[in-house]
């Protein structure tokens, strides 16, 4: 048996899970993906992975932090802004 995403979205979806247990739980990237994929809901058998699939993932999950971080530092900044002006 190989790896394999149970759809087409399913590397979307995880790497949207991955960013929630990041932000939320405090976890690793590393740690956030293993127990991500590792539920059963995403891909089967996550432990076969290949190694470029793995990277080519990890490397989306942290574009979507990334663009996470950027939007809660402009929401941050403009609820700065409203509340000063306030």
């Amino acid at each position: 048996m190989k790896f394999r995403w149970i759809s087409k979205s399913s590397d979307v979806a995880a790497a949207t899970m991955v960013v929630a247990r990041v932000f939320c739980q405090g976890q690793t990237v590393d740690q956030a993906i293993d127990e991500t994929l590792s539920n059963g809901k995403h891909c089967r058998f996550p432990d076969r992975m290949p190694a470029r699939e793995r990277a080519r993932f990890r490397l989306m999950v942290e574009e979507r932090l990334n663009k996470t971080k950027e939007r809660r530092q402009m929401n941050d900044q403009e609820n700065r802004a409203y509340h000063a002006s306030a």
